[in-house]
């Protein structure tokens, strides 16, 4: 829910915006703590060496709650098998059934 903010901007509403927690890090170097339910990470796998990339999914996919959101840049794919696709540069976290037999 957003509301009009100055000429004509636009912000998310006092309700909404009291029950988000906004954290900022280097999820390269510190664990990633939580289960987030919308992670933002653009532009920046683009600039690392494929292994720090694949290091950089994987632990924000572990850092999603099931169902969580992930958003990248236009040109990044995350490559983990949780995360499909669920518009352009937004992937959905599915949960991984573990068949036995």
């Amino acid at each position: 829910m957003f509301v009009a903010a100055g000429r004509e901007g636009r912000e998310i509403s006092s309700e909404l915006r009291s029950g988000i927690e906004w954290k900022a890090g280097d999820v390269l170097r510190d664990e990633v703590q939580g289960e987030w339910d919308l992670i933002f990470c653009r532009n920046l796998a683009i600039y690392l060496h494929p292994e720090a990339a694949e290091c950089l999914w994987a632990k924000l996919a572990s850092a999603l709650a099931t169902g969580g959101i992930l958003v990248v840049g236009k040109a990044e794919k995350p490559r983990v098998s949780c995360l499909r696709k669920a518009g352009p540069s937004i992937y959905r976290k599915i949960q991984i059934s573990s068949a036995k037999g």
